[in-house]
């Protein structure tokens, strides 16, 4: 098995409830993708009453304002390209990803604007969480608070 990891930097998002800050997306119709850890953090100040997250499984493809698109750079061996072809779909979504329920994880963060560097980390090391083909797994925010400008990042393995 390899592994991966691979990050990229988020716009800020539409300040409505239930919208993704990013997705962890894989487009194989038979390959499956073991997330092991994902993570965001804040690069810019968020606003006092800041929204809280949740992670959940989707359904649909979102469409977001950036792709990140990991290669061979991206293996830890540096040997092969993801053989899923595995995306993070990142920033403020045009048309949101079909969110499946229940939620898988939530957090709800401190209400005090102005903290940076704030963010969230999920680790799944003792039991990968299986992203299975043709779908994926979002990080969405909670309430009409937009997210700042964020850092996300994601470890995974593929056979």
């Amino acid at each position: 098995m390899a592994v991966y990891s691979a990050a990229g930097r988020t716009t800020a998002t539409a300040a409505t409830a239930n919208h993704a800050v990013f997705q962890f997306w894989n487009p194989d119709a038979a390959q499956r993708v073991l997330l092991l850890e994902t993570g965001f953090y804040w690069a810019g100040a968020p606003p006092a009453g800041s929204p809280g997250f949740y992670m959940v499984r989707t359904t649909t493809i979102g469409t977001a304002a950036a792709v990140v698109t990991p290669d061979a750079d991206n293996a830890w061996d540096r040997q092969d390209v993801p053989p899923s072809g595995a995306t993070i779909r990142l920033g403020a979504f045009s048309v949101q990803p079909t969110l499946a329920t229940p939620q898988l994880f939530g957090h709800t963060s401190a209400a005090v604007a102005g903290q940076n560097g704030t963010g969230y980390v999920w680790v799944f090391g003792h039991a990968p969480l299986t992203v299975p083909p043709g779908t994926g797994v979002a990080v969405v925010q909670r309430i009409s608070n937009a997210t700042p400008i964020s850092e996300v990042y994601v470890v995974f393995e593929e056979n």
